[in-house]
């Protein structure tokens, strides 16, 4: 008699928790048989590798466990009922007439009919929306019936666009529906949009051609077929759609669209330099002529005070820090705060303390001198810049020599309009 050769144990011999599986098989009891033989030899302890352990009869134990929950599907499906076969995927049909198939690796996906399709596309977006940020736009899908009306999911202000685009569909008031009207306001005729507009007196618009959706806001329609921007004067307003026809009449037909909302309120960035831990991408300006720098960055410090001569300018001396940065593309800066040590020099000249937003050829436009402020040193205001240039300086004179003192520049706060660009 031939031995039946063993299977190798598990890797995890006692595995936690359980998992349910479940196959389909074809509809005979003799296959049902065969396989359920195959995977009780899985129960058998002298089928499995022996080890010191005696592991093979825990495993084959656990196999049988599981074999004493097989079982039929429960109702078993009826023969050309809820059960068919497509491209080899079973199909599931439940008794609310939801339809799902079954894939490859035994999941199941809803597939929705066109009932639940055009339900969905029908939705109100509703609680949860999110509306789109300073400076960004979002796009919401829009199906208005002809007496119906849709809410813009967000409250708009002055600036905001909001524009349809993919318009579709047809709608009629006229009993018993005469006249169709495509969305841009031509009749809809033999399928197609034919160019005879109608209007009407006692229209929502009547400057407008029937049929056309229109927005809402305010108190004042507008030509949604035409991008809008919402006009002056408007502050948290809601915004609504319509389709322009008299009211009180019988309606018929819908109107699909994609509406785009674009929020007008600018972007802020708020930038923190940490000077301790790097130069934040600052350099100090360089001079041809003279010697020294303009500053040195010192790790675990910050920016310092350097001493710069040049003899050829009347014998200048200056101690201080002058460094700049880069601003790409350009931003309007609202607030600087600078946070420093500082001590004055006693070399003679004009000792005074410049926190400069460039660049460096132009008007310094917040410039702090003697006595010297408290740190941090705060200001605010409103300046396009394409450079920030930061000045402090502790003293200098025209007599050649060090007119001394000591700067220490450690963090600076920059907040302005737009996106970050540092």
């Amino acid at each position: 008699m031939q031995r039946q050769s063993v299977r190798n144990l598990p890797a995890n011999k006692t595995p936690i928790g359980t998992r349910c599986i479940q196959i389909t098989i074809p509809d005979d009891d003799e296959w049902e048989r065969d396989i359920y033989s195959e995977v009780y030899r899985l129960a058998l302890w002298m089928l499995w590798e022996r080890d010191i352990a005696k592991s093979g009869k825990p495993v084959a134990d656990r196999w049988l466990k599981a074999i004493r929950t097989w079982k039929h599907c429960s109702p078993p499906p009826k023969v050309g009922s809820g059960l068919t076969e497509d491209f080899e995927l079973p199909l599931r049909v439940d008794c609310d007439c939801n339809v799902f198939v079954t894939c490859c690796d035994g999941t199941e996906k809803q597939i929705l009919t066109s009932d639940q399709v055009n339900q969905l596309i029908k939705t109100q977006p509703g609680t949860g929306t999110t509306p789109p940020g300073p400076g960004e736009c979002k796009q919401y899908d829009v199906s208005l019936k002809a007496d119906g009306v849709y809410l813009v999911p967000l409250l708009v202000n002055a600036g905001d666009t909001l524009t349809l685009s993919s318009l579709d569909g047809a709608t009629s008031f006229i009993f018993p529906f005469l006249r169709w009207n495509c969305p841009t306001g031509l009749e809809f005729f033999g399928g197609l949009c034919v160019p005879a507009p109608s209007f009407d007196a006692t229209a929502l618009l009547p400057a407008a051609a029937l049929g056309k959706p229109l927005f809402y806001i305010g108190g004042v329609y507008y030509d949604a077929t035409i991008p809008l921007t919402v006009p002056g004067g408007v502050a948290n307003a809601p915004a609504q759609i319509f389709v322009n026809y008299p009211t009180g009449l019988t309606y018929a037909g819908t109107i699909t669209a994609t509406l785009t909302v674009c929020n007008n309120a600018s972007t802020t960035f708020t930038h923190t330099f940490d000077f301790v831990t790097d130069s934040g991408g600052f350099a100090p300006f360089v001079i041809p002529a003279g010697s020294g720098s303009q500053g040195i960055w010192v790790p675990g410090t910050g920016w310092t005070a350097d001493l710069w001569l040049d003899p050829a300018a009347a014998n200048f001396a200056q101690r201080g820090i002058d460094i700049h940065h880069s601003v790409t593309p350009a931003r309007t800066i609202t607030q600087v705060t600078a946070y420093y040590t500082y001590a004055v020099g006693s070399g003679g000249g004009t000792q005074s303390q410049d926190f400069a937003n460039g660049p460096n050829a132009g008007v310094d436009v917040f410039d702090t001198n003697t006595p010297v402020p408290s740190s941090p040193h705060f200001w605010a205001g409103s300046h396009s810049v394409t450079q920030l240039d930061i000045g402090l300086f502790c003293g200098s004179n025209h007599a050649g020599t060090d007119p001394g003192g000591s700067a220490t520049l450690s963090k600076l706060i920059v907040t302005g309009i737009g996106s970050d660009p540092f």
